[in-house]
Parts: C-alpha cells; structure tokens; sequence
C-alpha cells in the first residue's frame, strides 16, 4: 500500500474549497482552539465569526490554567468568550464544550453535541492555514459517527503577514510525529500543516505505530462536499 500525498494541484483546490466556502446560516459554530499563541489573531478571528449568521457559538472547554499545563497555543474558553460578550454575542448563546486537547478531541466532541442538539447545519471556524485540516478531520469523525448527512460549513478571516513570527506551543511539547514547539514566519507554520495534513490521512498500517485519529483524504473531501451542495 503506496503512502497518499496530495498533488500541488489538489491542495490549491483544497485550499480555495474552505478560504472561499460560502457559509450560509448555520446553527451552531465552533471555534477551534487557535493554533498559535497570538492575540491580536485571535481577536480577528473571533470578530470574523461573529459577522457569520450562527445561533450558537461553541467554545472548546478548556481554561486558561490547563492551557498552560499541558503547553497549548489556546488560552482557555474564559477569554474567548469574553470577546464574544465584547462583540455583543449574548451568553445564552456561547456554549462552553468538554475540555478537549486537540483538533480530533475537539472535533468529536462537538459532533456529539451537533448529534445531542439535533442540528442539521454547523459551521467551524480557524485560522486560515489550519481550516483545511480542521476539516479534514471533522469530514471523516462524521462518517465515523454516522452523520454523513450533516452539512458543515468553514469561516476564516484573511491578511496574516507573510513574516509573521508565530509560536505553536504543543501539546506536552511533542506530537505524535515527534516534532516540539514550531516557531518562526507563517511559512513554517503552513508547512508543519502540510506535514499533519499527510501524516493523519494514512492508513493505520502505514503510520509505523503512530497513533492519532485519521482525517480525510482531500479526494473524500470534494466527495464530501458534492454531496453537501446538492
């Protein structure tokens, strides 16, 4: 069995598929947990989401002090949902999730709540080089889950500088694929994306004892959303 890696060709579309995905009103969207540790992007992207028409925004459960602990970029539901209530979201309207490490954690337990709540349209929101992932994650727990018929859209914002010095703090300070804490310009960072995004599509088979939750090919991808815009 040969080792998937994405053309040039299939990550542009890709790209372009969730930068450019026309999120109409949803029921509910969550908000992944940032993948650096910068505030001034983390009020972009909270002030993008709330310009979407979302009755609910779900909020990964972690606080600011287990973030700390375990060396994530997050800094905890508690300030994100303060910049919620900033940008007039009203608490009714926030729901606070299980605390959850990472993307796949993440994205299980909000399908749980989709299923929970019985909603038939949500939306997830990232920043712009970790989106695709996200939803590549979320496309295959959805199969996985037997929810293959729920309709997930994506919101991102725009205008990261191209030199921006970023720091991705991870999880216990090491990842499944043996790397540390990425820093540098976002062209690292998107590489480091590039590298998950390969790694985690694999068959078990093939991760040489890895363990981590596997995401969707993009081919599955564009399967995925044939069928959503139907």
């Amino acid at each position: 069995m040969e080792k998937w890696e994405p053309n040039a060709l299939e990550m542009m579309q890709a790209m372009f598929a969730v930068l450019n995905d026309p999120c109409q009103h949803t029921e509910a969207m969550f908000i992944h947990g940032a993948p650096a540790r910068d505030d001034q992007l983390d009020y972009r992207l909270l002030s993008r989401v709330v310009q979407a028409k979302n009755e609910k925004f779900i909020l990964n459960g972690l606080t600011a002090k287990q973030c700390q602990e375990l060396n994530l970029s997050y800094v905890g539901f508690e300030e994100w949902q303060r910049l919620l209530r900033e940008n007039n979201v009203a608490q009714e309207n926030i729901i606070i999730m299980p605390a959850s490490k990472h993307t796949a954690e993440e994205s299980r337990n909000f399908l749980l709540l989709v299923k929970k709540n019985g909603w038939k349209k949500v939306a997830i929101a990232s920043y712009p080089y970790h989106i695709l992932r996200c939803f590549l994650q979320i496309i295959e727990l959805i199969k996985e889950m037997d929810m293959i018929d729920l309709r997930v859209s994506c919101v991102t914002f725009y205008g990261i500088d191209w030199n921006r010095k970023l720091e991705k703090p991870v999880l216990n300070g090491q990842t499944v694929l043996g790397t540390g804490n990425v820093i540098g310009a976002l062209s690292i960072h998107i590489a480091e994306e590039f590298k998950r995004i390969v790694a985690y599509a694999q068959n078990i088979e093939l991760s040489g004892g890895q363990h981590f939750t596997r995401h969707a090919k993009i081919s599955e991808m564009f399967t995925y959303l044939e069928r959503r815009d139907k």
